[in-house]
């Protein structure tokens, strides 16, 4: 499985006023392992994809755990770019 967390600048208000702009957004993709064990990290995203029943809606979600738990241990290897989003 695949995720991505995408993140716009405060300043610029909103998601839509961000993505407008050259440094309004950074995006996050991490592939997932599907496994018997939870990663409490995945929780308050796992409850606010409840809320989420159709494809055009969406969830915002206030992360009180760093976004280091969702990275591997050895990061190290990854890959970066400027540009275009991860999807269209």
């Amino acid at each position: 499985a695949e995720m991505h967390m995408v993140h716009y600048k405060g300043s610029y208000g909103t998601l839509g006023g961000a993505v407008k702009r050259r440094d309004g957004l950074a995006v996050l993709g991490v592939m997932l392992e599907v496994s018997n064990n939870d990663n409490p990290a995945l929780a308050p995203l796992a409850t606010a994809l409840l809320n989420i029943t159709d494809a055009e809606l969406y969830a915002d979600v206030s992360a009180m755990y760093p976004l280091k738990a969702f990275l591997p241990r050895n990061i190290e290897k990854f890959y970066r770019y400027e540009g275009s989003l991860t999807t269209p």
